[in-house]
């Protein structure tokens, strides 16, 4: 069985916990820490693309609302 290089270490480490509570105790402390530490920059990286793509559709909508105030007033003066 091939394991990819995360999934390597969580094998090697489960192997030298062995049966011992403590260590693996402290491993799955750790692995979970690792998850919580990954969710936060994932969520971080999604707030921040979701801010920049509202700043665009914003500025976009603004274009518009110009675009369309001068063609009235072509049409109308």
């Amino acid at each position: 069985m091939r394991c990819s290089g995360r999934r390597w270490l969580i094998f090697s480490a489960v192997g030298t916990a062995g049966t011992n509570p403590a260590a693996q105790t402290e491993l799955a402390r750790k692995a979970y820490e690792k998850a919580l530490a990954d969710m936060k920059d994932l969520a971080e990286i999604a707030r921040r693309s979701q801010t920049e793509a509202m700043a665009s559709i914003s500025e976009r909508a603004t274009q518009h609302l110009q675009e369309i105030r001068e063609m009235v007033k072509k049409q109308t003066g």
